[in-house]
């Protein structure tokens, strides 16, 4: 799979996003698999591949999510739900203070800091179920 420009022979082999709302940070890796500075970004929320196969492995994206200390770490990209289900107990077992959310298609996320100093999010129902 090339990931770049389309009129350019270039490839791109790690593209993230840095999000800053307000107070709020997010840090988007969906197209990484590759370290680089990642690990030394501050976000609340991180949003990263796992699964290998042009993404990080579990075990990588679970130490740069450890790297990265945010208050809720999202896996994307999984092609097994096996792969899911090992990110979330590492983070759970090993990630003081971070929460893993694992979306399903539909789901909706809301994050917010109330009063500016309490996180709180809520995720919404399954609209599969």
């Amino acid at each position: 799979m090339k990931k770049g420009r389309a009129d350019s022979d270039e490839v791109v082999e790690n593209l993230g996003l840095y999000i800053e709302i307000g107070s709020m940070k997010i840090a988007y890796l969906g197209d990484a698999m590759i370290r680089g500075p990642f690990g030394q970004s501050e976000a609340h929320i991180v949003i990263v591949p796992v699964g290998g196969e042009g993404v990080f492995e579990v075990k990588d994206a679970v130490s740069l999510t450890l790297d990265i200390k945010p208050k809720l770490a999202i896996p994307i990209r999984w092609n097994t739900s096996e792969q899911s289900v090992k990110f979330t107990k590492y983070i759970e077992q090993f990630g003081q203070g971070i929460t893993p959310v694992v979306m399903e298609l539909g789901q909706e996320l809301d994050v917010q800091w109330a009063a500016g100093h309490e996180f709180r999010y809520d995720l919404s129902e399954n609209p599969q179920s």
